[in-house]
């Protein structure tokens, strides 16, 4: 029982998985309105919505976790304090909040990644963008630079997930504990397709090196429900988000879990100005250089 309350339940908030065939997902806990537009992905709209003020900054764009709805960033104030700075946009992937299900179709990285980019061409936001992503949306925007390379000018990663953290983090004398994770993935798909992007983030992703030469910013939570191995590997894989730029810093917050942005929102803030100022620096110094 130990070792399922140290493994399976921080990875479960990290996972990738294909949603039920209802058009309209629950929207328990959130507003009865809410601003914003929808738009047709191919099928199904997918809602979005943009504050602030498009200025000579990149638009950041918050991708939400694995279940996660667009209020985990404005119930903490991290997505109105960056609105002060520059555009944003706050959306919901298929299925989730005020999105449709976007019903027959799968909910891997790749697919993600593609409806994301038509979401925001729909929204009339313009590249380039700087992602902050939370948990499973680390490998949905990692397999989006791969696609669309010159529309990332950087990216935020709040504990990200990782391509290889199935096999690091369930040894092989847990397959009963394995088993039990396959079948209680529920939110966003079936165990299939987390596999599917798993492979394509190895390779596709991986090999292109996208984020080689942007900005990016790894804040990885210190507080987690793992034994203290397990803790060794996970941080290992962080290193790893982190080595995939030669621009890059990596943090661990001591004092938060895996919902940085709820135990420590100034430190995710923080780190979004952090990777805005880095940009800035790097667009005066190709003009001062020309």
């Amino acid at each position: 029982m130990k070792k399922w309350i140290s493994l399976a339940l921080p990875i479960m908030i990290a996972a990738v998985l294909t949603g039920s065939v209802n058009a309209e997902p629950d929207r328990e806990g959130l507003p009865d309105t809410v601003a914003g537009s929808k738009v047709d992905i191919g099928g199904f709209k997918m809602w979005g919505q943009v504050n602030g003020t498009k200025n000579t900054e990149p638009t950041v764009v918050f991708d939400p976790g694995y279940g996660d709805q667009y209020t985990i960033w404005t119930d903490t104030g991290v997505a109105s304090a960056i609105s002060k700075r520059t555009q944003t946009v706050l959306y919901d992937r298929a299925g989730l909040g005020w999105s449709q299900q976007s019903v027959g179709a799968t909910h891997t990285a790749l697919d993600q990644a593609i409806q994301l980019r038509k979401l925001l061409k729909g929204l009339k936001v313009d590249p380039p963008y700087v992602f902050v992503t939370h948990g499973i949306s680390a490998l949905n925007v990692r397999m989006y630079a791969a696609l669309y390379q010159d529309e990332v000018a950087g990216v935020v990663f709040l504990d990200p997930s990782h391509e290889y953290q199935e096999n690091a983090l369930f040894p092989d004398d847990m397959d009963e504990v394995k088993e039990r994770y396959k079948t209680e993935m529920v939110e966003e798909g079936g165990y299939n397709e987390l596999l599917r992007t798993y492979d394509q983030i190895t390779s596709t992703s991986r090999p292109l090196d996208p984020l080689r030469n942007i900005p990016i910013y790894v804040l990885s939570a210190g507080q987690k429900a793992f034994l203290s191995d397990t803790m060794k590997v996970w941080n290992d894989m962080q290193k790893d988000i982190e080595s995939l730029s030669d621009n890059t810093t990596l943090i661990v917050d001591k004092k938060s879990g895996h919902y940085l942005m709820r135990d420590d929102p100034k430190m995710t803030i923080n780190a979004i100005n952090n990777v805005l100022d880095r940009i800035k620096l790097q667009q005066q110094k190709t003009k001062e250089s020309n």
